[in-house]
């Protein structure tokens, strides 16, 4: 769980530009981590955090309507 800002920032870099409908699937937990680190609310961000409970923590799903 302690890497997942930087697991975050670089999966968020490696999308193509052109990505749309960005959604980052996150344990409850480290959602709310993500979410005090970035210290913005969801209407800010260009993404969008989802929480799975199922995902266990430090795990990261990075989802686009194309990818």
């Amino acid at each position: 769980p302690g890497q997942i800002i930087g697991v975050v920032r670089e999966s968020l870099t490696l999308l193509p530009v052109s990505s749309r409908n960005v959604r980052l699937v996150l344990h409850p937990e480290d959602a709310k981590m993500v979410r005090e680190i970035f210290e913005v609310s969801e209407q800010d961000l260009v993404w969008s955090i989802v929480e799975d409970p199922v995902l266990g923590r430090g795990g990261c799903k990075v989802i686009t309507d194309t990818s």
